[in-house]
């Protein structure tokens, strides 16, 4: 065989064999909630298993997790764009997804704040469910609060919007800053209306810790995902990415300069120098 086929296979066989583990990992890459601090005592249950494990900072929450904050605890995650979530005392929350393009949390009882970084990409949505209504966003802080009795939800807003619905009646009740809607039992959302001063202040002073978060979501775009099969912008992926243009480029380069190998010695099984990729 000539010599620069020998060459020039290798940097191609490195790629091939690399790229289902590069690829894979990409797209697990932001598929994971990432604890950032737990007060009190916090546990997970994985999907498909009925043990309850404690959950520590660092820790990772992924899809089928059921995360039950006890008595007098609270825990904060954050998403892989930078949102922030915060679980108050007392709730159970099912994650059913958790990525770069959909965040899904169905809340059982309890309380859940969220500060939702504004995604440029259409595509994106975060949604919490409740067992009486669902509330849709793509930039904002808002709490939902969940009677552990029958499920009766409450949607506070303090800036944004929040698409409220409920699976036992059509319709749809946009809640804005400093308004909020019920949601009771087998009934539509009721009509928004203004919080009191003591809600407002009692909301504002759980949010006070991601104002920044929702002042630059609504107002500039940060934490911007990408377009559909894209790589979240401050996303950790960036490395699998570079790692495959090294590759690529050392095909590339290995074709090029070491085609010709040294046996130009006029041999018959010589062959000519292959032309350069387009564009190269």
């Amino acid at each position: 065989m000539p010599r620069y086929c020998r060459i020039v296979s290798w940097p191609l066989a490195i790629l091939l064999i690399l790229s289902p583990m590069l690829v894979n990992a990409a797209l697990a890459d932001g598929l994971a909630a990432t604890v950032k601090s737990v007060t009190g005592v916090v546990q997970v249950i994985h999907e498909g298993d009925s043990v309850r494990e404690r959950v520590s900072a660092h820790d990772e929450l992924v899809a089928g997790d059921t995360v039950e904050v006890t008595r007098n605890s609270t825990l904060q995650v954050e998403l892989s764009n930078g949102s922030m979530i915060r679980f108050g005392p007392s709730t159970r929350v099912t994650i059913g997804s958790v990525d770069v393009r959909r965040t899904d949390l169905t809340t059982w009882y309890g309380s859940v704040l969220s500060a939702i970084n504004r995604s440029e990409d259409e595509d994106y949505g975060y949604r919490v469910s409740t067992p009486t209504a669902t509330a849709s966003v793509r930039g904002t802080i808002f709490q939902v609060e969940v009677a552990e009795a029958d499920g009766a939800s409450t949607i506070q807003v303090l800036n944004g919007e929040v698409v409220t619905t409920s699976p036992a009646a059509p319709g749809e009740v946009v809640v804005t800053d400093g308004m909020q809607c019920s949601v009771l039992p087998g009934v539509a959302p009721t009509a928004p209306i203004a919080m009191t001063a003591a809600e407002l202040g009692a909301l504002e002073i759980l949010a006070e810790p991601f104002m920044e978060i929702g002042a630059a979501g609504l107002g500039t775009g940060a934490g911007v995902g990408a377009g559909a099969g894209g790589v979240v912008a401050g996303s950790s992926s960036w490395w699998i990415w570079a790692v495959v243009g090294v590759v690529v480029a050392g095909g590339v380069t290995g074709g090029v300069i070491l085609a010709g190998g040294d046996g130009d010695d006029g041999g018959e099984d010589d062959l000519p120098t292959p032309p350069p990729p387009p564009g190269y």
